[in-house]
């Protein structure tokens, strides 16, 4: 598998990003706050869904290998063409696709399907709707929801290290 398109299937399945929230990451989208190393949505609303898109998402612990930032900068996939509107997901789960069919043949397996197995992993291990939606940038629904700032980043990580990710 080439190395960019498992670290793609790695940040997905590790983060329940949308496959153009983590196509189009940029290494300067790279963070570290209070210790804690994430990626960095909140600036990108030209390429994002909706307001709740706009968040902070931890590195999992088991991928943070993988994205160390140090000395790189432009896009973390340009190997992904973007296309006129600016979107990179056709030809990010083009790639995607070819690695998932070697494994499956199930029609209803497709890369959003991590972001699924990324939701049911939060909900198995007991974390909260709230932080799931908020780490998955699912709209609260809500008026209280768009009251304050979510849960700390220390939070979101700690619920996201509860999922192992062998």
């Amino acid at each position: 598998m080439p190395d960019h398109v498992r670290l793609l299937l790695s940040i997905l399945l590790t983060t329940g990003m949308r496959l153009d929230e983590a196509a189009l990451l940029n290494w300067e989208d790279m963070k570290v706050e209070q210790e804690i190393l994430f990626f960095d949505l909140t600036g990108k609303f030209d390429t994002l869904k909706n307001i709740g898109s706009a968040r902070e998402v931890p590195v999992h612990s088991s991928i943070s290998d993988l994205v160390r930032f140090a000395d790189k900068s432009g896009p973390m996939f340009p190997e992904f063409h973007r296309d006129s509107d600016g979107k990179a997901q056709g030809a990010a789960s083009k790639a995607c696709m070819k690695q998932i069919r070697k494994v499956t043949n199930d029609p209803l397996k497709v890369t959003h399907s991590l972001r699924g197995t990324f939701k049911d992993k939060l909900r198995d291990a007991g974390v909260s709707k709230e932080i799931n939606d908020f780490l998955t940038g699912h709209g609260s629904g809500d008026v209280a929801g768009g009251y304050g700032s979510g849960p700390s980043l220390t939070t979101r990580r700690d619920a996201m290290e509860q999922l192992r990710f062998p």
